[in-house]
């Protein structure tokens, strides 16, 4: 692709850009001009992008590992390994197929049992689990 003209593409800041920063931080004109250089970098490679030279010879194949495999897991244990400890209040509402009213509802009743992490409140998933078997 030809390389345009410099008169065509845009350096430094426009006018517009310096009449908006005359009373500013000058830290926004900062900004601005590393963005400037951003875009011009990223015009230069979209305009001349990069083909790497071709290959000379292939890659030699990876060496054969040994797979061994271990023994099968029970439900409850897999269950056991791959459940959360704790959910959101939105995943615990799409487990059980429930509302956001509902959920805080249980909550509140004490039949869900819920830790605060900081703002955050997390629903016990064996609370859930015990909840949606009885």
């Amino acid at each position: 692709m030809p390389r345009l003209p410099i008169t065509y593409r845009m350096q430094g800041l426009g006018d517009f850009q310096r009449r908006q920063m005359k009373r500013g931080d000058p830290r926004v004109q900062e900004f601005f001009s590393h963005m400037r250089r951003i875009l011009d970098l990223l015009e230069d490679i979209v305009m001349h992008p990069h083909n790497p030279p071709a290959a000379a010879e292939p890659l030699a194949p990876a060496p054969e590992h040994k797979v061994t495999t271990a023994a099968p897991m029970s439900q409850a244990e897999v269950s056991q390994t791959t459940a959360p400890m704790l959910v959101s209040v939105k995943e615990a509402c799409r487990l059980i197929g429930i509302g956001n009213t509902r959920i805080y509802e249980l909550i509140n009743a004490g039949t869900l049992e819920t830790v605060r992490i900081g703002k955050r409140r997390m629903v016990r998933y064996k609370s859930l689990q015990k909840f949606a078997g009885s």
